[in-house]
């Protein structure tokens, strides 16, 4: 299924030497097309998102899926860790601030109290415990 917005560019550029496109009355299309292999296709379907949308077969409509749902937790596993990273830069602010940095020994013994929370908050966004 092509939207509406881009059916024009599938017209002007042809995708395929066996492309047919069926215009719909809602201004969209359906695009029939035969690849001989999956890697014809699903870049293309990729690069068209959320424009275009897979109707048949359904294991190409699935694999595409996966591919933004891994994707998407990829994304999320970055956000967590610079979640914590931000964290602990505030608490190492903080604790500049408080003046818990007099001396050497007072700043590796802070160091390590802070990576040792930081790595508990690791482990609870992982769902692990130590």
């Amino acid at each position: 299924m092509i939207a509406k917005e881009v059916v024009k560019y599938f017209y002007r550029h042809p995708i395929s030497k066996t492309q047919q496109i069926e215009p719909l009355s809602d201004g969209s299309a359906e695009l029939v097309l035969s690849v001989t292999h999956k890697m014809e296709i699903i870049p293309l379907i990729k690069n068209w998102m959320p424009h275009v949308r897979v109707l048949e077969p359904e294991w190409i409509d699935e694999m595409v899926k996966e591919d933004v749902n891994r994707y998407l937790s990829i994304d999320k596993k970055v956000q967590r860790k610079k979640t914590m990273l931000d964290e602990f830069e505030k608490d190492i602010l903080e604790s500049v601030e408080g003046g818990h940095w007099k001396s050497k020994g007072s700043v590796d013994a802070r160091l390590k109290e802070l990576l040792r929370n930081q790595k508990k908050k690791s482990y609870l966004y992982k769902g692990e415990r130590k």
